[in-house]
């Protein structure tokens, strides 16, 4: 079924999330009652009377940003699908590199042949994966 889903069955790189409520803990996390889910679904995992598991490849989610054109890198190391991610912890680094030619108050100063590299990283944290794995279900989307 794993490799039907197209993430793979290498389990030592996939990330897992549960219904088990941590919103407390980690206000960061998106409460169950705000989930693309029918309202009665939702009520089941906040009662603990349904619970839910999402399951993916680290690696393999990178390599599809990186087909999408977003330069991702898999940072979290494999085999921690087995514990819980912690608040704040890195899974996933998005970086993106433009090369500008440099304002003309620059060259005028500096002389011609001055560039500007500019270099922008988005770090993705347990929040992050929550919503991908809830709300983007679609990874085309």
């Amino acid at each position: 079924m794993l490799r039907r889903a197209g993430i793979g069955d290498d389990r030592q790189w996939h990330l897992m999330a549960t219904s088990r409520d941590s919103v407390s803990r980690d206000p960061a996390r998106v409460p169950f009652a705000a989930y693309p889910l029918h309202p009665a679904a939702c009520a089941r995992i906040i009662g603990d009377y349904a619970t839910l598991c999402v399951e993916t490849s680290g690696p393999r989610m990178a390599d599809s940003l990186r087909r999408a054109g977003i330069d991702a890198r898999w940072v979290l190391p494999p085999a921690q699908q087995h514990r819980e991610l912690q608040p704040g912890e890195i899974v996933m680094e998005m970086s993106a590199n433009a090369v500008l030619s440099a304002p003309v108050f620059i060259t005028r100063t500096l002389g011609s042949g001055v560039i500007l590299q500019l270099s922008r990283t988005l770090q993705m944290r347990r929040s992050e994966i929550d919503r991908y794995f809830i709300e983007l279900p679609d990874q085309v989307t």
